[in-house]
């Protein structure tokens, strides 16, 4: 397919530049523009442009201006003019533009493959491969909206639907200033190409209704592929109407840095129980052995030919479960036996079962030395100012997650510290942003954030 062609303006050589952005979160974008209409408060000179996505798969585009959406001459009313020499029809007229460009298939070029142009109150998408998509005046801004994006682009020949490329530009062609072009292009008159990643935010899976990690023994042998890492008498359970299906659902177990993804089916039924198996063929490597086990409410795997350097054991060794749509970890202290192996066994709260017959039965919401954050300490703000620090070290950073309330206004935030998502200092939750983060140079949210060291501190 031959891409479309750059939008031009009739009269004008420039072609519109693509937009430079900063992020600010992994779900958006946001892009800001100086003031060029300087006379008066234009609602075609560009303020700020936001790309965002939600879990949905919904990418909202904003556009603000520095004046009135639809605004031509500056005077507030954006469905007619008070100034004689500039047309301002109701809304976005015959006379105003507004475009937005995106480039999905080929990021090396500034050739947009869909243009969305509005005018006389009318969207006009120029490739019918695009899909669906809406412009309407929300608030102070223009708000494009796209539903089902990745396939969007996908459709527009994009390999990788997180990376695309955009611009906008803005202009009421009756009035003497000049169109607004976000940024502006560089001193050639050629277009600035940046490209775009943008993914939507993980809605997390649901935790399983209790998760327990009993004994966890990891033995590494240096410089052999004996390696092998243990997961027993673990513990887990769905309350209805919870439920999960091993014919459908993928399962996952994570130790720590090592990963073993089972697809769906992979699980054997063992009799007529609800006791699934599953074992890895002869002769591969790594040999694993997992066991899943809804009769008694329990799992466990067994990995031989693993890299055991995968597990840090210097924080606690964090061990997941994922089944489906459902996700617990566990943060387990371990302790080192000899030159080669170590083990959960040493400071490991007794055996606990998430059997409901049992009298040892536990809630996983049950805090314990056992399940800490890996961080050392975190300080967040409230928007009214108040600050609030929790730390490791007295068990209030708790894994998976903390939760920080402003007792004055009741205002509570529920922050993921189990050191499987990165953080940095500015990010927001809710009324609250996180300004300090002290962790360990190398730590698990180190590595997570593919830096050093994630501490952070953004206090004045």
């Amino acid at each position: 397919m031959n891409p479309p062609s750059v939008i031009t303006r009739t009269g004008t050589a420039l072609i519109a530049g693509l937009l430079s952005f900063n992020a600010l979160a992994v779900d958006t974008y946001v892009l800001t523009d100086a003031q060029e209409i300087t006379g008066y408060l234009s609602g075609y000179d560009i303020k700020s442009v936001t790309f965002s996505i939600d879990t949905n798969d919904v990418m909202t585009m904003e556009i603000e201006p520095y004046g009135v959406p639809g605004d031509a001459d500056g005077d507030g009313n954006p469905d007619s003019s008070s100034n004689p020499a500039i047309f301002d029809e109701p809304g976005v007229g015959s006379t105003e533009f507004l475009n937005i460009g995106l480039v999905c298939a080929d990021l090396s070029i500034c050739i947009p493959d869909v243009n969305f142009s509005y005018s006389a109150n009318t969207l006009i998408v120029d490739n019918p491969l695009a899909g669906p998509a809406s412009l309407a005046i929300v608030g102070d801004a223009y708000v494009l909206t796209i539903p089902e994006f990745s396939t969007f682009t996908t459709n527009l020949g994009s390999s990788d639907p997180t990376n695309f490329s955009a611009f906008s530009f803005s202009a009421s062609f009756t009035d003497t200033e000049i169109d607004d072009f976000s940024p502006d292009l560089d001193p050639s008159g050629i277009p600035i190409c940046e490209p775009v990643n943008i993914e939507p935010e993980d809605p997390g899976r649901t935790p399983f209704d209790c998760y327990s990690v009993n004994r966890v023994s990891v033995k590494n042998k240096n410089g052999t592929n004996k390696d092998r890492v243990k997961v027993q008498k673990a513990g887990f359970r769905l309350d209805a109407p919870n439920t999960v299906d091993l014919g459908t659902d993928m399962v996952q177990i994570r130790v720590d840095g090592l990963v073993f993804d089972f697809a769906p089916g992979s699980f054997v039924q063992k009799g007529n129980k609800p006791d699934f198996l599953f074992k890895s063929a002869s002769g591969d490597s790594p040999k694993i052995n997992a066991r899943i086990r809804f009769d008694k409410y329990t799992w466990g795997i067994r990995a031989t030919g693993i890299d055991a350097d995968l597990v840090d054991k210097s924080d606690g060794v964090e061990v997941c479960l994922v089944i489906g749509d459902f996700e617990s970890c566990e943060n387990v202290m371990i302790t080192k036996h000899g030159s080669n192996s170590s083990s959960s066994d040493s400071g490991h709260p007794s055996r606990r079962s998430c059997n409901p017959n049992s009298g040892s039965s536990s809630d996983s919401g049950t805090p314990g030395n056992n399940k800490l954050s890996c961080i050392s300490s975190m300080t967040v703000q409230h928007s009214s100012g108040v600050i609030i620090t929790k730390t490791r070290a007295a068990a209030e950073l708790l894994h998976p997650n903390t939760v920080f309330i402003d007792e004055a206004t009741g205002d509570m935030a529920i922050v993921h510290t189990s050191c499987s998502k990165a953080l940095y200092c500015g990010d927001v939750v809710g009324n609250f942003t996180i300004v300090e983060i002290e962790g360990t140079p190398g730590d698990k949210l180190a590595r997570k954030a593919n830096v050093p060291d994630a501490s952070c501190n953004i206090l004045p």
